[in-house]
């Protein structure tokens, strides 16, 4: 058994790398997918005004995509990186996720949509600079736990 304790939390887990899960779902088309019990929803948002911008702990994203849409749906690998939203360069998801506060435990369910190896948008943590809404986003982002 593990111990974990932080701040907030002290909990046993059986194996600490069996809370990994390394599933991968091809997103080709605009719809809901499902994954790590959690669904993944594109859609294309079709309003003539700028939304407001959800809460940071919201797991919604508006964004601007180009088509066709050719993304990967996964949870993290070893050596991702991005380009964090408003930065000139990228760092790697490790230091994102202890620079936003997130306990080691849940880094392997945050949800990423990647294209090829790039992540754009870590669900809830982080949105990469390369889906900047320039004046209306085309798409809207959405991640829910499954009931």
């Amino acid at each position: 058994l593990w111990l974990f304790v932080s701040k907030e939390k002290l909990c046993t887990l059986n194996n600490l790398e069996a809370e990994k899960k390394t599933e991968e779902i091809s997103i080709t088309e605009c719809g809901e997918y499902k994954i790590h019990n959690k669904i993944f929803k594109i859609e294309k948002y079709e309003k003539t005004y700028m939304p407001k911008f959800p809460k940071e702990n919201e797991k919604k994203a508006f964004v601007h995509i180009t088509e066709p849409l050719d993304f990967t749906l996964r949870t993290r690998t070893h050596g991702n990186t991005i380009q964090p939203f408003g930065m000139a360069g990228s760092m790697k998801l490790k230091k994102l996720f202890i620079n936003k506060g997130i306990e080691k435990i849940e880094r392997n369910d945050v949800l990423l949509l990647c294209k090829k190896q790039e992540v754009l948008w870590a669900a809830g943590v982080c949105l990469s600079e390369k889906l900047r809404v320039q004046k209306l986003p085309t798409h809207v982002l959405t991640v829910k736990n499954e009931k």
